[in-house]
């Protein structure tokens, strides 16, 4: 693509985009009949996050927010970004996309994202004294369609609020999933009061 042509939207840590993408991309579907949901909805938003069920972060500039569903399991992940984020975008970044850009944000510092038409180009660089060297660009096309108002799916309030350690809690859903039947491959949890 023609640079002139791109608009550049924000930078952000590879590392800290790498993550989000890892925390979301999993819960994408695969299912061609739902092309709308087999990528990960990227949304870039001014200011902070409210309402919905979702935390509110420090303010900043701009929020980022990865999202991915399959229509049987969510996962959303947000951070916020000090550049100023000009209009509020949604767009469906594909699968086979984000597994590239996964790599090339294991091997970089920064990304910057842009738009041109129906692409999204990001450029990866690692940073030396402050300078970016070694530019890498991946330029994707972007999923046509409407996401799911996913954010309807969070309640606002939950009557049942339990902090558990993670280690813990996925050794335990493992050792059960071993015994799951494959055709309904549900894990039930119960938790029980006890006394502080």
């Amino acid at each position: 693509p023609e640079e002139k042509e791109e608009t550049h939207l924000f930078s952000l840590s590879s590392d800290v985009f790498g993550r989000m993408l890892r925390k979301t991309s999993f819960a994408a579907s695969r299912d061609a009949d739902q092309y709308f949901l087999n990528g990960v909805h990227l949304s870039l938003r001014n200011g902070v996050s409210e309402g919905n069920g979702m935390p509110a972060l420090e303010r900043s500039e701009g929020m980022v927010r990865t999202a991915a569903t399959d229509g049987k399991r969510l996962a959303v992940a947000e951070t916020m970004v000090d550049e100023a984020i000009e209009k509020d975008t949604g767009v469906i970044i594909p699968n086979r996309a984000v597994g590239e850009i996964r790599k090339l944000a294991a091997n970089a510092e920064v990304v910057k994202i842009g738009f041109q038409n129906n692409r999204i180009i990001f450029s990866f660089a690692s940073l030396k004294d402050d300078i970016a060297v070694g530019d890498t660009t991946l330029v994707s096309a972007l999923i046509e369609g409407n996401y799911p108002d996913y954010e309807r799916a969070i309640p606002a309030q939950t009557s049942i609020n339990l902090k558990v350690d993670t280690g813990r809690l996925i050794q335990a859903v493992r050792r059960m999933a071993q015994v799951a039947n494959p055709k309904m491959p549900y894990v039930m949890i119960e938790a029980k009061g006890s006394n502080p």
